[in-house]
């Protein structure tokens, strides 16, 4: 079955050198044991490596870009060959600036890690040796459009003395004082709406093709949702936050870069494969069922047509009491109510859904194969 989105734009750039996906209500939802298998889009690779902290039998990470393959590449064999300080200073995770110092010790830690690369992860950031030198995990499409926002956008709305506070850990009334005393006016929702416009983000931050479906405003879900992220959640504790103001993981990391997380991802590794072929494709040549599914937001990329077929497939494909997890932004793409083949965890779905660090998404989608066990 061909993939749709691959009919309709390029993947020969890294996107994401991260995975804006929250990998803590990811695991929690998919609840991923030892004698699983699991299929995941490798994205910026975070969350696939994050299942592989939980020692599932075996991690299968597909992505259709080849930038995002020697991405996950990249970070694999940052694992295998460096400290957990090392990996952090090569990927640039905390907010140290563009120092020579720093552009240095990344080149020669790059060096160390090059050697475990397949040919064509290596062509790639061989090819790339400005994205090494600040930081791999500043060097996605999406990455450079967040630092836009940071450095030209977050300036004109509020000095940095005004929205530090809400990093030192405000109780969620004093959040709530803060944002509407403090924050909310019009500069800063003229100027969101502006730099987070469908336009602006399809053309600057990801691809106008993935924004294609759903017809609710852009800038308006993503006004709410980080009034939501402002308030409702604590930003003292919420590293993609901190990332998108502050350019860095300064005080809270990611699950797959937290330094508990480190030797059981590294452990795992030799169950890790990985190809550069869509869902679809991949699926077309599996003869293993799988257990789990973490499946980003792809299904935004597809006509409703599209994606309920891609269901059927996955359906077909599944192990008894299999999880599939995933997220909407802006189209609803849900499994029917009536679907004999997926029951939807309502419940487990909206509590975690909540709890979403990642504040981008309107829907969290956690489903379970019907009619077998095991």
């Amino acid at each position: 079955m061909p993939s749709e989105i691959e009919r309709h734009t390029r993947f020969d750039h890294l996107r994401y050198a991260q995975c804006w996906e929250d990998a803590d209500i990811l695991l929690e939802a998919l609840a991923v044991q030892p004698h699983h298998t699991c299929l995941s889009i490798a994205s910026g690779g975070d969350n696939t490596l994050a299942l592989l902290s939980r020692g599932p039998q075996r991690v299968i990470a597909v992505d259709l870009s080849p930038a995002q393959i020697a991405c996950l590449e990249l970070k694999v064999a940052a694992f295998r060959c460096l400290s957990h300080g090392e990996m952090l200073m090569l990927l640039g995770a905390r907010s140290q600036g563009f120092l020579r110092t720093l552009r240095s010790l990344r080149a020669e830690l790059y060096q160390r890690c090059r050697k475990e690369l397949s040919p064509p992860a290596r062509k790639f950031w061989d090819s790339h040796p400005k994205a090494i030198a600040q930081g791999i995990l500043h060097s996605g499409k999406f990455e450079r459009y967040l630092a836009l926002f940071r450095r030209w956008v977050l300036p004109l709305v509020h000095s940095p003395q005004v929205w530090q506070p809400i990093f030192k850990g405000l109780s969620p009334t004093e959040r709530e004082n803060w944002y509407a005393n403090q924050w909310e006016g019009w500069r800063w929702r003229w100027l969101f709406r502006a730099f987070f416009s469908r336009f602006t983000l399809g053309h600057l931050g990801t691809d106008p093709e993935f924004l294609r479906y759903g017809d609710q405003s852009l800038a308006e879900h993503l006004l709410g949702r980080t009034r939501y992220a402002l308030t409702a959640l604590d930003p003292a504790q919420n590293p993609y936050l901190h990332w998108i103001v502050l350019g860095g993981y300064d005080t809270v990391l990611p699950y797959a870069l937290r330094p508990e997380n480190f030797e059981p991802i590294r452990q795992n590794l030799d169950r890790l494969e990985w190809h550069t072929t869509s869902l679809e494709d991949f699926l077309s040549r599996n003869d293993q069922p799988i257990d789990r599914f973490n499946l980003s937001n792809v299904f935004e990329y597809m006509s409703e047509s599209h994606f309920q077929t891609v269901l059927e497939t996955l359906h077909h494909h599944a192990a008894p009491r299999a999880k599939m997890a995933f997220w909407n932004r802006l189209s609803d793409r849900i499994c029917p109510p009536n679907s004999s083949h997926w029951q939807t965890l309502e419940d487990l779905a909206h509590r975690l859904h909540a709890q979403d660090q990642v504040f981008f998404y309107k829907r969290f989608v956690v489903v379970q194969k019907i009619g077998s066990t095991g």
